[in-house]
């Protein structure tokens, strides 16, 4: 198959007079995705950033989209229209999950969805053991020994 690209011309004429319009078309892909964001831990208040790609002719936009309800349903991003997006961690609320989805004249490609873990929790101590202070039964690790 030839790459060559060819220039057509278009002829309109009516009772005014005659026009002449020349273009070059287009062989449009649909994007498809060569990069999924992926999933993130991080404590309330930190940024983290996730990236997608797609390819597809013309270059397909990107819209960042946004879920609080598991996936249910998905609302656009105010602004975030490029390849990454970076967002702060919420205090509390639900884990929000992101995609993106990425657009031209020949069609429609959604990212795999991300899912912002909140990481607030420290380890819980329950007890203290030392060796001063052996667990019932004297052994640590369950090998028997004291």
């Amino acid at each position: 198959m030839s790459n060559a690209t060819y220039t057509y011309r278009v002829e309109v004429t009516n009772a005014i007079g005659t026009a002449t319009v020349g273009f070059t078309p287009i062989l449009a892909s649909t994007p498809t995705m060569t990069a999924s964001p992926f999933w993130r831990v991080a404590p309330p208040g930190a940024d983290v950033t996730f990236t997608a790609a797609a390819t597809g002719t013309p270059t397909p936009a990107v819209q960042w989209e946004r879920s609080d309800d598991d996936g249910a349903s998905w609302a656009d991003v105010a602004g975030a229209t490029s390849s990454s997006l970076t967002v702060t961690v919420p205090e509390g609320g639900p884990d929000p999950r992101f995609r993106a989805r990425y657009t031209n004249i020949a069609g429609t490609a959604t990212s795999g969805v991300a899912r912002l873990i909140r990481d607030g929790s420290a380890p819980e101590v329950s007890a203290i053991l030392s060796s001063a202070n052996p667990p019932v039964g004297g052994a640590y690790g369950g090998n028997g020994g004291g």
